[in-house]
């Protein structure tokens, strides 16, 4: 088990969980909270991390991983069907919802090397590719 420094983008007063025990452990010196942060630093924080956790319970679709998979950081995110139906084509781990041992166990148990096919993340994701969706959804009103 390697011992990890987590890093929590944003501020403190924002957790939404209000589970004490989390609370209390927010003291340890391995999490840190970033408060607000610019993209840069932002930037640097994904391109250094082992790995990329996103515990969404919901997204509408979540760019956090795409993020991560452009800078060459392994995405853990949640097994939620927006997420699986997005990133099922790349290397990215899930873990189920709500399943903090199986989070845990892909952190302690997974390889940080990220394979990622640029090309398709490209093609998967280009912003022709949606105007061109949204273009044809149109023009078939």
């Amino acid at each position: 088990i390697i011992n990890y420094e987590l890093i929590i983008v944003g501020d403190e007063k924002n957790l939404l969980n209000k589970d004490t025990e989390v609370i209390n452990s927010i003291n340890e010196k391995n999490i840190k909270f970033t408060g607000k942060i610019d993209d840069h630093l932002l930037i640097d924080y994904i391109r250094k991390a082992s790995f990329v956790i996103v515990p969404s319970l919901y997204e509408g679709f979540g760019l956090v991983p795409l993020e991560a998979l452009y800078l060459n950081t392994k995405p853990i995110i949640s097994n939620i069907e927006v997420f699986e139906e997005a990133y099922k084509e790349f290397d990215v781990l899930f873990f189920k919802v709500n399943d903090y041992i199986d989070l845990a166990n892909k952190v302690n148990y997974s390889d940080i090397k990220l394979k990622v096919n640029k090309k398709l993340l490209d093609e998967k994701f280009s912003s022709y590719k949606y105007m061109k969706m949204i273009e044809d959804d149109l023009n078939e009103l």
